[in-house]
């Protein structure tokens, strides 16, 4: 059974920032709010999935045994309003989500639920092996 750890999103500065943008130059920038609004990741008990865009999209959907690693970059801003750019590396691909609220916090959620899922797959074949011995 597959649970919901944590979702993320992008931050509500950013979104705000966009906003502010769109009412003064006369709603050109509204695509780039739609893409925010649109743009999310969720960490589950077996993988990580997420989207960004609504026309152009770009998706993951990648069990956790397949994450080579999590990245988190922030700028001067970013650090102050927490927010930062994730990146994802699978063997596959590089996924980058911008301006997503409380980096630090996610990549440690996918690093604990990393090692949670390989702890148990392990005891889950040390039960089979057990059960095959018998």
């Amino acid at each position: 059974m597959e649970e919901i750890i944590k979702e993320a999103k992008v931050s509500k500065v950013k979104m705000a920032m966009d906003l502010i943008l769109s009412i003064i130059s006369a709603g050109i920038a509204i695509p780039i709010l739609i893409k925010d609004l649109r743009t999310k990741l969720t960490l589950t008990n077996k993988r990580l999935s997420g989207s960004i865009g609504l026309i152009k999209t770009q998706n993951i959907d990648s069990p956790l045994n397949k994450i080579n690693g999590v990245e988190v970059r922030q700028n001067l801003f970013g650090k102050m309003f927490n927010y930062g750019t994730i990146t994802v590396v699978t063997a596959a691909t590089k996924f980058n989500l911008d301006y997503i609220e409380n980096p630090d916090e996610l990549k440690t959620a996918i690093n604990n639920q990393i090692e949670q899922y390989e702890e148990d797959r392990m005891t889950r074949q040390a039960e089979k092996m057990a059960q095959a011995m018998r």
